[in-house]
């Protein structure tokens, strides 16, 4: 019986030391990949200073007013997420997208990622490559509440909101402490690198706004950046963010659209009973005139199948507010 443990034990040493090898391996080949990509794949827009660490910003178009696209968590590049909308935009605005710190192209960063912080980085970025105030703020998912912060500190450089199923204050009430993740070892031990090349549709953008190139790309930014230092200490600081906002609604001053998706109105109460997407968007425009829901088809990235219906959207949220002021 001794002899067969022994021959037992020798095997899965032999396994698991194998196992070990290769995971260095594909780690090493991972960092040496991810380095080549780094210095092959170059930021397409402009990379401005803030704090010493590095922050793209790229932009299309030359219309006077100035559209700002501010992506959900963990978007792997939100200037390739969002690159169909630029191109539907750009015909008629300046459109910027803003890659935050460990986001994109952009550098990470261990300083907290507060509504504050978020919001005066993206001010500054903005005009440092000459984009100024006011802004059509267009935030995603958790953006919402750095857009619905920076209307409140900062109305005056705020012309209208057009939200994309955007997160609320009304959550707090529902949200929990997220807990620990293994994405950040599995990006460093490569393993996201194969699961991608055993599945690329994981990323999603599987519509035909984007190109085989552009997805290819994406799949490329997830394996820089998934989870990273800086995503991490932002899902850690989302609490206190949405607890800061917890009483605080869009002025009635300016035009909202918040564009949902019908999806998220229909399953987001399955996950947090008692929880109604619509009406807690419908709460932050109370009292707005010119403030709309708009539901379309399509799950929580609402824009990567409407792109060209939310730059309808868009536009006719601007029409409005050169009506109101001409009454």
């Amino acid at each position: 019986m001794s002899h067969i443990l022994k021959k037992a034990f020798k095997i899965f040493t032999l396994a698991f030391s194998s196992l070990i090898c290769l995971l260095v391996i594909i780690a090493i080949t991972n960092s040496i990949l991810t380095s080549v990509e780094r210095g092959k794949y170059l930021a397409p827009g402009k990379m401005v200073e803030i704090d010493g660490k590095r922050m793209h910003i790229y932009s299309e178009g030359n219309g006077k007013e100035n559209v700002i696209l501010l992506s959900g968590f963990g978007t792997p590049s939100p200037v390739l997420d969002f690159y169909p909308l630029i191109k539907a935009l750009s015909i008629d605005f300046t459109v910027a997208a803003i890659e935050n710190y460990g986001y994109g192209w952009s550098d990470r960063t261990n300083k907290q990622r507060t509504n504050q912080n978020i919001v005066e980085e993206t001010r500054l970025a903005l005009k440092k490559v000459g984009i100024l105030p006011p802004y059509i703020l267009v935030p995603h998912s958790i953006s919402g509440l750095y857009a619905l912060y920076y209307t409140k500190i900062y109305p005056e450089e705020v012309s209208a909101i057009i939200g994309l199923d955007t997160s609320v204050p009304d959550q707090f009430a529902y949200t929990k402490s997220r807990k620990l993740s293994f994405y950040p070892v599995l990006r460093v031990l490569g393993i996201v690198r194969i699961a991608l090349l055993l599945k690329p549709n994981i990323v999603g953008h599987n519509f035909p706004d984007y190109s085989d190139a552009n997805r290819q790309m994406i799949r490329m930014m997830a394996c820089w950046n998934l989870e990273n230092k800086s995503l991490r200490n932002e899902s850690a600081d989302f609490i206190q963010n949405i607890q800061q906002l917890e009483d605080d609604i869009y002025p009635t001053t300016i035009p909202v659209s918040m564009i949902l998706s019908k999806t998220s109105v229909e399953e987001i109460s399955k996950g947090m009973p008692g929880f109604d997407w619509k009406r807690a968007h419908k709460d932050i425009i109370a009292g707005n005139k010119d403030g709309k829901i708009i539901i379309l088809e399509g799950d929580h990235y609402i824009h990567w199948k409407n792109s060209k219906r939310i730059a309808a959207i868009i536009r006719e949220t601007i029409q409005r507010k050169y009506a109101t002021q001409k009454q």
